[in-house]
């Protein structure tokens, strides 16, 4: 993917590597090319000097952090309405290299 855009001569690329030791050799090549690379995420590990000539990436605590205040104002008057006869339920979904999995949880005051 990232030789097919090298290929195009693009003024820059935007690289989220899931394979960082994967792209070694395109990141030289970018540096050969002069074509600069924004990296997201985590960036690029031993990547050649001078290919990344950024890096973007979230703190992945705060954004939770955000992301929990805004559901629960979201959900908050489901919550206070629920009872035992009339649960308020959520479902979390986790995802895994294995499996994917969800599981209720029942609100109730």
């Amino acid at each position: 993917m990232l030789q097919n855009a090298l290929s195009k001569k693009p003024s820059a690329i935007a690289l989220a590597a899931l394979d960082t030791k994967a792209v070694l050799d395109q990141l030289q090549e970018a540096v050969r090319r002069k074509i600069p690379i924004v990296g997201f995420d985590s960036g690029v590990p031993n990547a050649p000097g001078g290919s990344i000539k950024a890096n973007a990436s979230t703190d992945n605590y705060n954004a939770a952090g955000l992301a929990a205040e805004k559901m629960f104002a979201a959900l908050k008057d489901k919550i206070e309405a629920a009872t035992p006869a009339k649960p308020a339920r959520t479902l979390r979904v986790s995802r895994c290299c294995r499996a994917a999995r969800a599981s209720a949880t029942r609100w109730c005051r």
